[in-house]
């Protein structure tokens, strides 16, 4: 895991250094800089060495010949079988580092070396086809976009990347002007959907894409893995399956998947919240390692026990043998918890705080790596909402948009989860995700924003697979919206924060793959969510575990705003940026809300908002 900085057209020096120095916490072992001689090119980077930690996997690398040079942020998981297949074709090595295996992978096969890796990656690759030839470079991101990359062309006409906003802001040739599109995602979504970004002309590279730097200009991106296209022979293959055989596939699979994201020079611990995936990737693991294994879980004051979960953490970690560490939220630190996590958070998001707080807890042990149980709940239906969408996938929806609005309007008034059934059977299936994965309701996220560009702002569309039932179809929007946009991202953030290296086990392409081109059926069974998960998961962890309700791990936000956080809510309503940002009519009605005691749990993701645009200097223009 490590920070990455470039800049593609005109290098100086000092500017690229600065882009590396925003980025020291998400690599302290080490840093690099090459520049090219004509200076047309600058990688930059910033290393926590895991795999390797010896100086031979410093980066920025190069091959021998010096014509092809690679920053790389992430873990090539199945690199000792690539190279072992390259050095069988004549490549030798001078490291165990993952990285070099990608620089000779590329040599070996060109772009098509994107498709071997099985990892989760962002990376620079600078190459010539001779000494003294011009320079390409290719940039990539991981099927999933596990690992950030993000993109601009500066003030002075070049291109900038980085694996954070804040490294592109660092430059001083990167515009700060907030994207009105973004910010509303921020209110309607929770978190900015990508490739769009909260910064006007900064956008993110997509997960299963790369681009290419060339004679000075840099390509449109280019797709280089599809979930539909990769599944479909497996959809077929699965379908013809019984459920029995098909739940013995996925305990082979997660075993395979524990393996591989075991791989480190390192220990690797694992955070464990006491539910079902987090226990699940704490077993698995246990199956697996020698060393004694870390856990850790966060918890919350005495007065939100309804919420916490430090005791099926407890409880899960007993039964596993793992050597637990807790951290408890006071009511008193949230002041001072909330404006750490919006000076650390890269762009305003609804989640990341409980993420920030149990990174810093496992850093402080000493741990470098840690795995993660997220992600299942979006592949294979743990949530409400998805029941709602296979209850009503045998309904089309209301064809006649008047009616929809109509009703979605009443459903706004005073929503509920009758009103939300309802609005479910009338939604046409591809537009589910967007109605159940709402923040803000839409028309409340619309009025929240300022009058003059409000005919600007539209929930953008998630795409759905062709051929898909209502329930996979509404999962697969789930991967490319709220796993990719909220949960992936802003767990490597707020991980990275630390220094802490994520990996989230179940996102792994494989297995993600699998999931996919199971039968809805075979998800929710029997009135059950993750029903194929659960089934595998039997004799690997405590029964108590499987057979206890869902509860997500959450922070009492709303009554946070509406108590410690509230002056603190109050001054960011009242400020110069609410003014810019915010209509004045909603403001008020906000500002009543929260003075009465009356806040909704969503005044988290506004404050958020309004503190994050204030703290990062962040110009509003209308």
């Amino acid at each position: 895991m490590c920070g990455l900085a470039g800049i593609l057209g005109k290098v100086e020096e000092p500017i690229l250094q600065r882009m590396l120095d925003a980025c020291r916490h998400r690599g302290p072992d080490a840093s690099g800089v090459w520049v090219a001689p004509e200076k047309s090119i600058g990688l930059a980077h910033r290393r926590l060495a895991i795999i390797d930690l010896s100086p031979s996997g410093v980066q920025p690398m190069a091959m021998s010949d010096g014509n092809a040079w690679i920053i790389f942020n992430g873990e090539i998981y199945n690199h000792n079988e690539l190279r072992r297949e390259l050095a069988a074709k004549g490549h030798i090595f001078r490291s165990t580092s993952d990285t070099e295996v990608i620089l000779h992978a590329h040599q070996e096969w060109g772009e098509a070396f994107l498709p071997r890796l099985r990892g989760m990656f962002a990376l620079a690759l600078a190459h010539r086809s001779q000494t003294n030839g011009p320079w390409e470079v290719l940039l990539a991101r991981d099927r999933l976009g596990i690992k950030p990359l993000y993109l601009t062309k500066g003030t002075d006409g070049s291109h900038y990347f980085g694996s954070e906003l804040a490294t592109l802001l660092a430059s001083g040739c990167v515009s700060r002007r907030l994207d009105w599109s973004g910010a509303f995602d921020v209110l309607a979504s929770g978190s900015v959907r990508q490739p769009k970004t909260i910064l006007n002309g900064v956008t993110a590279l997509p997960g299963g894409y790369c681009c290419t730097w060339k004679e000075g200009q840099l390509s449109e991106p280019r797709r280089w893995w599809s979930l539909e296209e990769s599944t479909v022979e497996m959809r077929t293959e699965l379908a013809q399956m019984t459920f029995e055989e098909q739940t013995e596939r996925l305990r082979q699979l997660l075993v395979e998947v524990t393996r591989y994201h075991l791989i480190a020079d390192v220990p690797v611990g694992v955070f464990l919240s006491g539910g079902v995936d987090s226990t699940a990737a704490t077993a698995l693991m246990a199956k697996e390692v020698t060393y004694p294994i870390y856990s850790f879980s966060v918890g919350l004051d005495t007065s939100h026990q309804d919420m916490d979960e430090l005791s099926p953490a407890r409880e899960a970690a007993t039964a596993l043998g793992t050597r637990h560490f807790e951290r408890v939220i006071r009511d008193s630190e949230v002041p001072d918890l909330f404006e750490r996590f919006v000076a650390a958070i890269d762009q305003p998001s609804e989640d990341g705080a409980n993420t920030m707080t149990v990174a810093a807890l496992a850093a402080e042990h000493g741990l470098k790596v840690v795995l993660s149980g997220v992600g299942m709940d979006e592949l294979l239906a743990g949530y409400s909402t998805h029941f709602l969408a296979q209850k009503w996938g045998w309904f089309p929806g209301v064809p006649w948009k008047p009616v929809r609005q109509a009703m979605r309007a009443l459903h706004e008034i005073r929503p509920n989860r009758y009103s939300q059934s309802m609005m479910t059977a009338i939604t046409p299936r591809r537009e589910r995700c967007n109605l159940l994965r709402e923040h803000l309701p839409h028309g409340h996220a619309v009025q929240a924003m300022p009058g003059s560009i409000r005919s600007q702002l539209a929930t953008s569309a998630l795409p759905w697979p062709q051929h898909a039932d209502a329930l996979n179809g509404y999962l697969y929007q789930e991967v490319y919206g709220y796993l990719s946009n909220t949960l992936l991202r802003d767990a490597d953030v707020m991980t990275m924060t630390s220094s802490l290296e994520l990996r989230p086990l179940f996102v792994d392409h494989k297995l993600v793959e699998f999931c996919f081109s199971l039968p809805s059926e075979s998800k929710c069974r029997d009135g059950k969510g993750k029903a194929i998960f659960r089934e595998a998961l039997k004799g690997v962890i405590p029964e108590s575990t499987l057979s206890r309700r869902k509860q997500g791990f959450g922070l009492p936000k709303e009554r946070w705003i509406n108590g410690v956080l509230k002056k603190r809510y109050i001054e960011l309503l009242q400020s110069k940026t609410a003014q810019q940002v915010l209509s004045p009519e909603w403001s008020e009605r906000e500002l009543a809300n929260v003075t009465a005691g009356h806040a909704k749990w969503t005044a988290w993701t506004v404050a958020t908002l309004l503190a994050w645009i204030e703290t990062h200097q962040i110009e509003v223009a209308s």
